[in-house]
């Protein structure tokens, strides 16, 4: 529970636009649940949670001018895009059709803003009632969940390579928006700048206080205490932490497909939001399962790095609830004590998947030969399939589709049918 002095100080004005960005794994998509579930019920006490949508992404990767890598797409069509710049814009008319709301605009990637993007996201949403607000984790802590979030994403890195490079040791560094992340005080130090000291809330996470979060959010917002707190349906639990063996399974997956032209729709919709989300959502790990730990080189230059940032972020002048000294006071244990990897259920769990995407890899290839086959030869299921496909197409493109695979004699039959209607 936060302090009764502290909770009266971290109350925002009326009207304050609170920009929530994160970063990643630092309890974001639990947050973000909870103010969708409870929308209604917070703005009964004055906070708006624009939108319908779980989160802000859109608006966000809109804003930023950045591909939305999740937006499931067909097959035929490119896997991602830029959202169109009226997400931004409709989030911001919503948010103003309430001015006196405390509104809370939330999604991770915000953090991946350069200084200038920073600046511009501020003056947008209105440079004097706009605060930040910045979740912090130990690095020790966050880099396991990070190279677990990569795999998700179907990259097939060994976990010692990846921290090679994320600490300059090797032939790649990570992109410049990923370091961003990495850099806390960097990150604090670039929103301070954008929006003003004053207006930078830095929630310091804490394992043995999960509630600090959610509590410390409460209160800035005015909400009752434990009306934020973390609701698990719709597979928001699969955003837990994966095993060792879980891990070390997916990256063998998507190394035996990286070169297979796996299609990124069907990887998000087989691997990550069917065998992921599955294993995530439903299997508990045994107790004598190993997690993905740093080993003790990296862990020891986690703990390094954390105590400069801490010392940066506490000279920043930021508001901060939570113990800086907890980003390398109370590091998990380093790796050199897990058990070897079972390597047989690795490979069988592997090779299943493999076989499960190469599987799903021929249906695609199939249904898209249906949509440009004659009519008069698929069987009834597949006309009804052919049906779904085109009504999802735009216009023009579904009178040319029609012109290209159905009969003179199937276009008269439907031109008749819907004449008829109408006149009747």
């Amino acid at each position: 529970m936060i302090e009764d002095a502290k909770q009266n100080a971290l109350l925002l004005p009326e009207g304050t636009r609170l920009l929530h960005i994160g970063p990643m794994k630092t309890g974001s998509t639990a947050l973000q649940n909870a103010a969708r579930k409870k929308d209604a019920e917070l703005l009964e006490y004055g906070t708006y949670y624009p939108g319908e949508n779980m989160n802000h992404r859109r608006p966000a990767f809109a804003f930023m001018g950045k591909k939305n890598p999740f937006e499931k797409k067909v097959p035929w069509e490119k896997a991602s895009q830029v959202p169109p710049m009226s997400q931004w814009e409709n989030l911001l008319d919503s948010v103003n059709s309430k001015p006196h709301a405390r509104a809370l605009i939330s999604h991770e990637c915000i953090a991946s803003a350069a200084d200038d993007k920073a600046v511009e996201f501020v003056k947008a949403l209105g440079a004097g009632q706009t605060h930040i607000a910045i979740a912090l984790r130990s690095t020790a802590d966050r880099l396991p969940s990070h190279y677990i979030q990569r795999l998700k994403g179907r990259h097939s890195e060994g976990f010692e390579r990846w921290l090679q490079r994320y600490h300059g040791g090797a032939d790649c560094a990570p992109p410049a928006a990923m370091q961003r992340y990495y850099d806390l005080s960097g990150l604090v130090e670039r929103w301070a700048a954008a929006a003003g000291a004053e207006n930078v809330m830095v929630i310091v996470t804490d394992k043995a206080r999960k509630e600090l979060l959610t509590e410390a959010f409460e209160q800035m917002l005015g909400l009752p205490v434990g009306i934020l707190a973390a609701e698990s349906d719709n597979g928001h639990l699969a955003n837990r932490s994966m095993s060792l063996l879980e891990a070390e399974a997916i990256r063998r997956a998507n190394e035996t497909i990286r070169d297979q032209g796996v299609s990124w729709p069907l990887y998000l919709d087989v691997i990550r939001r069917g065998a992921i989300n599955r294993v995530l959502g439903q299997r508990t790990p045994g107790t004598n399962e190993p997690k993905l730990r740093l080993p003790r080189w990296a862990m020891e230059r986690a703990i390094e790095a954390d105590k400069l940032h801490a010392a940066r972020i506490a000279e920043s002048g930021v508001r901060i609830v939570g113990d800086l000294e907890g980003l390398y006071s109370n590091p998990p244990p380093a790796a050199e004590d897990q058990p070897p990897v079972d390597e047989t259920a690795i490979e069988i769990a592997a090779e299943m998947l493999h076989g499960a995407v190469m599987g799903a890899v021929k249906h695609n290839k199939k249904t898209t030969k249906r949509l440009h086959g004659k009519v008069e030869d698929l069987p009834q299921e597949g006309k009804g399939l052919l049906k779904h496909e085109i009504r999802k197409k735009p216009r023009r493109e579904r009178r040319r589709l029609a012109a290209k695979t159905f009969t003179t004699f199937d276009l008269a039959s439907a031109l008749g049918k819907r004449v008829f209607r109408q006149v009747r």
